[in-house]
């Protein structure tokens, strides 16, 4: 998805259509994203924590969108919305791809496979 934000970026102002079929790929990965996103972490949070942890992350997804929003309008007229997209794209392809140097991501699926979930209502208590 970060190589859509930046293809969008390097779209030619001539060819909207291009740019909306490029949209279009990102939007559609996007779905295939989230529903893995929201699988794996249903898999690794106790179903009695599902609702409280969801909701503080759709919480913080919100009050992040609209932060960002705030500062990209700004950012938009100041140096312009190609410029905004190749950044957006270099940035989050940069993000991603230092996803793969981490050694915990590699093992995040470890995690899973023990008995006890990693948050639970028994996490929350302190001894």
């Amino acid at each position: 998805m970060s190589l859509t934000l930046l293809a969008v970026g390097l779209v030619p102002s001539y060819a909207f259509w291009l740019a909306c079929v490029v949209m279009l790929i990102s939007g559609l990965m996007n779905s295939f994203v989230n529903g893995s996103f929201n699988a794996f972490f249903q898999s690794l949070i106790a179903p009695e924590m599902q609702g409280r942890v969801f909701s503080l992350m759709g919480s913080m997804m919100q009050v992040l969108a609209l932060t960002g929003f705030l500062l990209i309008g700004p950012l938009t007229e100041w140096i312009g919305i190609q410029t905004v997209f190749v950044g957006a794209g270099v940035c989050a392809v940069l993000i991603s791809s230092s996803m793969l140097l981490m050694p915990p991501i590699h093992q995040i699926e470890d995690q899973k496979a023990e008995d006890e979930p990693v948050l639970s209502d028994a996490a929350l208590v302190t001894p």
